[in-house]
């Protein structure tokens, strides 16, 4: 009994690290793609976090079944998995904003011809215009 403890012990501090590991990296990958908006960014970091959502559920499973035959170790079990369980609705509040993002496209206009333009028209999937634009602004 005393080995099966010190294995649930183990396992507890794996599912934290791993839980706090795809938490960080996950947040990391998600600040990156804000700042770069770049697509195969998007899908990599989708990726890295499906998996890590699939490691999670792995070990917060393995955590329910430990939970479920002993008993001295029940509470500390389950204050585990309610830390791993706070990983779910971040991975899908990620993302929604990724997938909010594809839908924005970041257009930077310079004016680099040493004078000012007037009525400056953008067509596309949302019309906008510029009215002035003095030289060297953005």
């Amino acid at each position: 009994m005393k080995d099966y403890f010190v294995d649930t012990s183990k396992l507890i501090n794996k599912s934290l690290k791993v839980s706090w590991i795809s938490f960080v990296v996950g947040t990391g990958l998600f600040v990156l793609y804000f700042f770069v908006n770049s697509f195969p960014i998007a899908v990599v970091s989708i990726i890295i976090t499906a998996t890590f959502g699939v490691v999670n559920l792995i070990f917060l499973f393995r955590l329910g079944i430990r939970g479920l035959k002993e008993r001295n170790n029940r509470r500390r079990i389950l204050r585990t998995c309610g830390v791993m369980s706070l990983n779910i609705p971040i991975v899908f509040l990620y993302a929604y904003f990724v997938f909010a993002l594809f839908e924005i496209m970041i257009v930077r206009i310079t004016n680099g011809t040493g004078k000012e333009l007037t009525n400056i028209s953008i067509q596309g999937c949302d019309e906008r215009s510029i009215e002035d634009m003095y030289p060297g602004k953005v």
